[in-house]
């Protein structure tokens, strides 16, 4: 990564590595779910962190832990072994190729998240195979299953509850080493998750008697879905209850630190307008205001009738609900049953989990990713802020006193399609210095 120091030179070598963890396909719920050989590729290319850990197998996940040297409440660093699949023919390599080219590692789960999770493993290694001792008890979570929703997670956040586990912080994905952050901080910064949306699934059935498409009543269950949508989409603003809560606010205020003074004090005059509307801090931040603000209601799937012209018994509609921590499931689901009732459709909550309470951005957790960031990669700001997606970090809530999602690699322009885009790639500098990173930061817990 461009600006880290020549320390992560050290780490020349690492991409062959992850380029052997790229290849063995890891796609959760699918005949290409090879993550018993992923795990004892594991074991083969960091063979002192699993020679010295006390390791629980939990379904096809794994629990870590390297005992420390006192008391003190340890670290939980988790990530996940699974990826998404990819349609081949859209690449222009193969997506579980792990090519090596351009000094890049080709393939699915370069970024997300097997070349942190490859960094955070060689770290470990080199520090034990040198008679590494942690002050505190660190702990490894390695997820099977977290792109269906962490299932298996669920049960091992439930086995360290019996044994009366806690942790100082869990520390999983989601930030990156960004650019130009919100638009208005130019450079490089350490994005730090402090919080997530959730994510609900609701589906909402509506029933007729069906029949043959040539005389239609009126009021077919498509039609009844139909108006429920439009009334959603028209009224998210009744249905989804929209605030600014503290802990959005304190996280605004503390990402406004590191603007240039200009932006500084615009922001902090949208945070200061009471109208009510939010309208000076949606301007300000067109993009992540909304996600602040409340909830928010995506349909993505309908299942209805069988042949163009026969009327359906049943039609039914699948939508994503993402959470704030301003209201919670409980309302929502009240608030989504009666708005439905009133189309004579049925509402039903399918799953999901709510969204996550607020990290301190002043915590010594904060501070500490804060710091190694600096001393790694330079002098750049550590933002916080708030998480769109979902990690395994969710299930670990009750058993941290904060949860941050920070992975030390280049996120932003540049890399090619992304986390779960097409033709993903982490550089090879980005690698070697996410392992510097996580060296600087074993070291120092």
């Amino acid at each position: 990564m461009s600006g880290a120091p020549r320390a992560a030179d050290a780490f020349r070598g690492l991409e062959e590595k992850l380029s052997r963890m790229v290849r063995i396909p890891t796609v959760c719920g699918t005949p290409r779910y090879a993550i018993a050989r992923y795990r004892e590729t594991l074991r083969e290319l960091f063979p002192h962190v699993f020679s010295s850990a006390e390791e629980t197998p939990v379904g096809e996940a794994l629990l870590l832990r390297i005992p420390g040297t006192s008391d003190r409440l340890p670290y939980l660093l988790s990530g996940h072994m699974d990826v998404v699949d990819a349609r081949e023919e859209a690449w222009s390599v193969p997506p579980f190729s792990g090519e090596l080219r351009d000094g890049r590692v080709w393939g699915r789960g370069a970024q997300d998240m097997k070349g942190a999770q490859c960094a955070l493993l060689e770290a470990l290694d080199r520090l034990l195979a040198r008679g590494f001792h942690p002050s505190r008890a660190v702990w490894l979570y390695l997820s099977c299953d977290e792109e269906i929703g962490g299932p298996t997670t669920a049960r091992a956040a439930a086995w360290l509850r019996e044994r009366g586990v806690r942790f100082e912080a869990v520390i999983d994905e989601g930030g990156v080493i960004g650019e130009n952050f919100w638009g208005k901080l130019p450079g490089r910064c350490a994005m730090i998750g402090v919080a997530e949306k959730g994510s609900l699934e609701y589906r909402f059935t509506a029933r007729a008697a069906g029949g043959h498409a040539s005389n239609p009543p009126p009021d077919t269950a498509i039609v009844r879905l139909a108006r429920l949508v439009a009334d959603l989409e028209e009224n998210a603003g009744v249905v989804f209850r929209h605030a600014l809560s503290p802990g959005a606010a304190r996280v605004l205020r503390a990402a406004g630190q590191a603007l240039p003074a200009p932006e500084r004090d615009e922001l902090e005059e949208a945070l200061a307008d009471a109208s009510g509307d939010f309208a000076r801090l949606r301007r300000f931040l067109p993009q992540d205001a909304p996600l602040l603000l409340g909830a928010t209601i995506a349909f993505t799937e309908m299942d209805a009738g069988t042949a163009f012209n026969v009327l359906p018994e049943k039609a039914v509609l699948t939508a994503n609900v993402r959470p704030s921590d301003v209201q919670g499931e409980r309302e929502l689901t009240a608030l989504l049953t009666e708005r439905a009732r009133r189309y004579g459709v049925e509402c039903a909550l399918a799953g999901g989990a709510d969204a996550s309470p607020y990290a301190d951005p002043d915590c010594p957790a904060f501070r500490l990713l804060a710091e190694t960031a600096r001393a790694v990669f330079g002098e750049l700001p550590a933002v916080p802020f708030l998480l769109a997606g979902g990690t395994d970090s969710k299930h670990f809530l009750s058993l941290a006193e904060n949860a941050l999602r920070f992975s030390p690699i280049l996120g932003g322009q540049g890399q090619g399609g992304g986390v779960h885009g097409t033709d993903e790639f982490i550089t090879f500098e980005s690698l070697w210095g996410a392992a510097a990173f996580y060296t600087a930061l074993l070291s120092a817990l």
